[in-house]
C-alpha cells in the first residue's frame, strides 16, 4: 500500500457499535441451551443467562442441522425443509434452538458474510467493504459478536470516486481516484472477487446514509445488484449521471440502470446520458414520451418498447407508440420477425400490424396465428399472392380451417408412405420367401408345412387362431424370424398350427389360443409339439442335415415314419 493509501486509510471512518449489531442481523441466529445446567445464550443478541427450569424455552426441542455440502451453492442436493423458530427469550428475535449435547465441535454452523457499509462521513459517501464470520466451536464463542475482517474502501466525493481495493488475506493495493466525468463499468471494479460459494455477491447496509448524500434523489435503495455485485457500480453511475439516474428510477426503469452499471450497455438509441438536462435525455418528443409512460406500467416499463418505436418510424411515420408497445408484446423485440415477413410477402410493416391489430385476437396470438397460418397455407397450395387469401378477413376462422386441412393431408401422407413401406417390404419378402421354401416346406402323410405368402396372412393366421403372430409379421418379411404354417394338405388355406423356427431350431408351435397354455386352467388342449412329433422331429432332423432336395424339388432323405402316427 502507497502513502496515499494510506492516507485514505486513516480518513475511513470507524466501526461503531450499531455498524456491529446490524452485521450480527445478517447471520443465522441460533438459541443455544444447555438442560443440565440451565443456561441459555442468543447469538442474535449476544446474552447468556442461566434461566429457570419452568421457563417456555425448556419446552422447546433440538433442531437437527440438514446435511448438505457447505460450498455446493448450485443445488446439487435437494433444498432442505427450513428449520422450526422460536423466538428468543432474550430479544424475541426467531432463531433455532440447537441443544449443546447433540451438536457436537457444531463446524457446520460456522457461516460468513460479505458486506458494504454505508456511512455519510465528513461531508462524503462512504461504503466500507468487508468480511466477517461466526464461529461457534468453543462454548466461549456462542454469544460474541462476529468477527469483522477489513476490506475495500470507497469514498463518493463531490468530483471523484477514491478506491483502495483489498484482497481476501486483507492486504490493500493501490490507492485509486477516478472523475465523475464518465462512467466504464470495465474500468469500476466490484468490492469483492468470485468465489464459488458466494458468487460476487455481497449484502448493503446502511442504506439510510444515501439520505444525506449527493445521490438521494436517486432512489438506490430500491435498485438491487447486491448478489450480482454491481451495487457500487451503480452508485458510481448515480455520480456521474445523477439526473439521468433519478430519471429512470423513479420511473421504475431500474433495469435500464442495471444495464449500463453492470453490462456497459447504454441504450443510446433513445438516451443521451451526456444531456444535462434530464428532459433533453430523451430522443423522442415530450408527447411521445407521455404516451409510453401512461402505455406501460412501473412494474413493466423496458426502454426497448421506445428502440423498436425509433427504428419503425425510419420505415413509416405513420406508427405510434401504441402500435410500438403491441408490436414489442406480440415479438418480445423481435422487430424482425414482423418487418421480415411482411417483406417476404410483399407487405409493409404498417400494413401488417394493422391486419394484425384489427383481428380482434390478442397482439402475440395474432401474429404467431398468422405466421402459422402462412406456412400450412404454402404447404396446402393457397393462392397467397392473392391479398385476400394472405390476409384473410377472420384470421382465426382461416387458420382453424388450414389446420383441418392440413391434418386430414398430413394423415394421407403418413398412409403413403406406410403404404410404400409395405410395398417394399413385399418386394424385398419374395426373395426372402425363395429361400424359406427351399428350406423348410414339406408335405407328407396328408400335412404340409409352409411359408407364409407375406405380412398379411401372418396377421390374418393370428386373428382366426386368437394369438400373437401377427406381432411377427413385419419381423418375418424382414428377415429377423421364420414364421412357417402347419396345414391339411385338403385344406391349406384354413389356420390350423403356427411355427417360428430359429434357424434349424423349433422356438414354439402353437394351434388355436395357444391350446390355452396362458391361462389360469393350464393347458385346454394337447401340445402340437408332441401330437405332431412323429411329423416335425424327422422334418427338423432333416433341416439339421441341410434340407437336401432332388433335382424336382421334393425332400430327400425325409423318412416319415407312419407307425409312428398310428402309435
Amino acid at each position: 500500500m502507497d502513502e496515499k493509501g494510506k492516507a485514505f486509510l486513516r480518513r475511513a471512518p470507524k466501526w461503531r457499535k450499531e455498524d456491529i449489531e446490524a452485521i450480527n442481523g445478517l447471520f443465522k441466529s441460533y438459541i443455544f441451551i444447555r438442560r443440565k445446567t440451565g443456561e441459555v445464550w442468543g447469538s442474535c443478541c449476544g446474552k447468556h443467562e442461566v434461566l429457570p427450569h419452568d421457563h417456555n424455552i425448556w419446552l422447546c426441542e433440538h433442531v437437527p442441522e440438514p446435511r448438505f455440502i457447505r460450498y455446493c451453492h448450485m443445488g446439487a442436493m435437494s433444498a432442505p425443509r427450513p428449520p422450526k423458530k422460536t423466538a428468543c427469550p432474550f430479544c424475541g428475535r426467531e432463531g433455532t434452538v440447537k441443544e449443546l449435547r447433540y451438536t457436537g465441535r457444531r463446524k457446520n454452523l460456522w457461516e460468513e458474510q460479505r458486506f458494504i457499509l454505508l456511512r455519510y462521513h465528513n461531508g462524503a459517501l462512504w461504503a466500507l467493504g468487508a468480511w466477517a464470520y461466526k464461529d461457534y466451536e468453543n462454548v466461549s464463542c456462542l454469544a460474541l459478536p462476529p468477527t469483522v475482517r477489513s476490506g475495500p474502501l470507497y469514498r463518493f466525493g463531490k468530483k471523484m470516486m477514491e478506491h483502495l481495493p483489498c484482497n481476501w488475506y486483507c492486504d490493500y493495493g493501490h490507492y485509486e481516484c477516478r472523475s465523475y466525468v464518465s462512467f466504464d463499468s470495465k474500468t469500476v471494479d466490484s468490492p469483492f472477487s468470485y468465489c464459488s460459494m458466494y458468487g460476487s455477491g455481497y449484502r448493503v447496509l446502511g442504506l439510510e446514509a444515501l439520505e444525506k448524500s449527493d445521490v438521494r434523489y436517486c432512489h438506490l435503495g430500491d435498485y438491487g445488484g447486491e448478489d450480482d455485485g454491481s451495487f457500487i457500480k451503480a452508485l458510481h453511475l448515480a455520480h456521474v449521471y445523477p439526473r439521468q439516474v433519478e430519471m429512470l428510477m423513479k420511473a421504475g426503469m431500474d433495469r435500464e440502470v442495471y444495464d449500463l452499471a453492470k453490462r456497459g450497455v447504454k441504450h443510446a438509441r433513445v438516451l443521451d446520458w451526456k444531456q444535462t438536462d434530464p428532459r433533453k435525455a430523451w430522443k423522442v418528443t415530450p408527447s411521445e414520451l407521455r404516451d409510453f409512460l401512461d402505455l406501460t406500467t412501473p412494474e413493466r416499463r423496458p426502454i426497448g418498447i421506445l428502440e423498436l418505436y425509433r427504428s419503425l418510424k425510419k420505415e413509416d411515420v405513420r406508427f405510434t407508440v401504441r402500435d410500438a408497445c403491441g408490436i414489442y408484446e406480440a415479438t418480445n423485440y423481435s422487430r424482425c420477425t414482423l418487418r421480415d415477413k411482411a417483406k417476404e410477402w410483399g407487405l409493409t410493416a404498417y400494413k401488417l400490424w394493422r391486419y394484425l391489430d384489427r383481428s380482434g385476437l390478442e397482439p402475440r396470438r395474432a401474429l404467431y396465428a398468422w405466421l402459422d397460418y402462412t406456412k400450412m397455407a404454402g404447404e396446402l397450395g393457397y393462392q397467397l399472392h392473392r391479398e385476400s387469401v394472405l390476409l384473410p378477413k377472420n384470421l382465426g376462422e382461416a387458420h382453424d380451417e388450414a389446420l383441418q386441412e392440413h391434418i386430414k393431408q398430413r394423415d394421407k401422407e403418413r398412409w403413403e408412405q406406410a403404404e410404400r413401406e409395405r410395398l417394399a417390404r413385399k418386394e424385398g419378402y419374395a426373395a426372402i420367401k425363395e429361400g424359406l421354401q427351399r428350406r423348410y416346406e414339406i408335405e407328407a402323410e396328408g400335412y404340409l408345412i409352409r411359408v407364409p405368402a407375406g405380412e398379411e396372412e401372418i396377421v390374418a393366421e393370428g386373428k382366426a387362431l386368437m394369438h400373437c403372430v401377427g406381432g411377427y409379421a413385419k419381423r418375418h418379411v424382414a428377415g429377423k424370424t421364420v414364421i412357417l404354417f402347419l396345414r391339411d394338405a385338403r385344406r391349406p388355406e384354413k389356420p390350423y398350427i403356427t411355427i417360428e423356427m430359429d434357424g434349424g431350431k423349433l422356438r414354439q408351435i402353437h394351434g388355436y389360443k395357444n391350446e390355452g397354455v396362458y391361462s389360469a386352467d393350464g393347458r385346454k388342449a394337447p401340445d402340437p409339439r408332441i401330437t405332431f412329433s412323429w411329423l416335425i422331429d424327422p422334418w427338423l432332423d432333416w433341416i439339421r442335415r441341410g434340407s437336401r432336395r432332388d433335382k424336382d424339388g421334393r425332400p430327400k432323405g425325409l423318412h416319415i415314419i407312419k407307425e409312428a402316427k398310428t402309435a
